[in-house]
């Protein structure tokens, strides 16, 4: 598997979801993929399988929308990094 240059938080967010569309995902590989690949978090830490589920369970976030009390997903006013999920 070849990893683009993705030292940034949008590469990062794009290339899981590119990766784990519409297949079962395999986080601690995922994790090891990224860990080889000398990607590491914010903090410089190695990436978790549970920072990767943080990640992809906050899709709608990465696609412009925020957590709004019981009214669940709305739009936000922060640019979307990645397109709306048909």
């Amino acid at each position: 598997m070849i990893l683009k240059n993705m030292k940034n938080d949008y590469g990062i967010v794009c290339w899981l979801t590119d990766t784990i569309s519409g297949a079962k995902d395999n986080r601690p590989e995922l994790d090891k993929i990224l860990y080889d690949g000398e990607y590491r978090t914010r903090k410089g830490k190695r990436f978790q399988p549970s920072t990767i589920r943080g990640i992809l369970s906050n899709r709608p976030f990465y696609e412009g929308k925020y957590k709004y009390g019981d009214m669940g997903w709305v739009q936000g006013v922060h640019s979307p990094i990645l397109p709306l999920e048909v």
